[in-house]
């Protein structure tokens, strides 16, 4: 028994951050895409959202390019560089009124 769903989204609450990483640990001086969704209450993504997103990193690490990053289909991305020394990055996104996020990407 197979069944599925669809659902609009409501309107943009929170931001949730991802990182991919292709199936392969991080490592020191690695770049890695990190992703910032806009979803509702939900969770479901709001593919219509193209709030401007800003954001910021801590520790032993750098972004690309640290301009604020227009959302496209909901989605913000930014290319993150991982420092020469083993340990471990915090990269926040905020927008707006919406919730931020902290994400916590450890490397070796």
């Amino acid at each position: 028994v197979c069944s599925d769903s669809v659902s609009t989204p409501g309107k943009a609450y929170k931001i949730t951050l991802s990182v991919d990483t292709s199936g392969i640990s991080p490592r020191k001086d690695d770049l890695i895409f990190v992703y910032a969704r806009i979803i509702d209450k939900n969770g479901t993504l709001v593919n219509t959202a193209s709030d401007r997103v800003y954001f910021k990193v801590k520790g032993n690490g750098s972004i690309v390019d640290d301009s604020p990053v227009e959302a496209l289909g909901g989605i913000a991305t930014i290319l993150l560089k991982t420092g020469s020394v083993v340990g471990n990055v915090f990269v926040e996104a905020t927008s707006g009124k919406l919730i931020k996020d902290v994400l916590n990407v450890d490397y070796k």
